[in-house]
């Protein structure tokens, strides 16, 4: 028998600015207090972007988590956890046309 739903911790994975696609939202996983949960592997897809990790906060400077790394809930209060993503490059290619180069994008 499970822990009553108003007894469990909620842990909220925010994708923060990632698409879930079909993924429903929100992301929402439950534990006892001074539980934990593993950190979602589920991290979206955000154009342009390629997703790093898991944080305490929103711009990265908190507390770093892997996927499906332990978090631990500290006491009874719910948490959040955010998406972090690294801007990509874009890349070019150069090729000769008509006695220059030509420089055009790449497309992933």
């Amino acid at each position: 028998m499970g822990a009553p739903e108003n007894f469990l911790v909620p842990v909220t994975f925010d994708l923060n600015g990632g698409d879930a696609g079909a993924h429903p939202l929100p992301i929402v996983e439950k534990c006892y207090p001074n539980g934990y949960v593993e950190t979602s592997s589920f991290a979206g897809t955000r154009e342009g972007y390629r997703f790093i990790e898991w944080n305490t906060k929103r711009d990265g400077t908190g507390v770093s988590y892997s996927t499906s790394q332990k978090f631990y809930i500290q006491g009874e209060e719910p948490a959040t956890l955010y998406a972090i993503w690294k801007k990509l490059l874009p890349v070019y290619v150069e090729f000769p046309y008509e006695g220059g180069l030509t420089r055009l994008p790449l497309s992933a």
